[in-house]
């Protein structure tokens, strides 16, 4: 029992294991929000297909470029909480 409890508590402080989860989330995210932005409860056939397709595909790229994204988010959201600096 204590193994098991050690081997758990391992699993959750490690830094790979957080960081592939972070990854994993990121493009599923992602991907479902870039099919919401084409499909609607309303689409045609046609349209929800594009979507799955799309969300497919954007998933694919962010996990494949999740370093990338990463830095690229957390730039974006560094830049948008930080107070810009006023010049006199």
């Amino acid at each position: 029992l204590n193994l098991i409890k050690n081997s758990l508590r391992e699993l959750a402080n490690s830094v790979d294991i957080k960081n592939s989860i972070f990854e994993t989330v990121v493009s599923i995210v992602s991907g479902y929000v870039s099919q919401k932005f084409i499909v609607n409860s309303k689409s045609s056939t046609m349209k929800k297909i594009l979507g799955v397709l799309m969300q497919f595909g954007v998933t694919s790229f962010v996990s494949k470029k999740s370093e990338e994204v990463g830095n690229f988010l957390s730039n974006f959201i560094n830049r948008l909480f930080t107070p810009a600096e006023v010049e006199e």
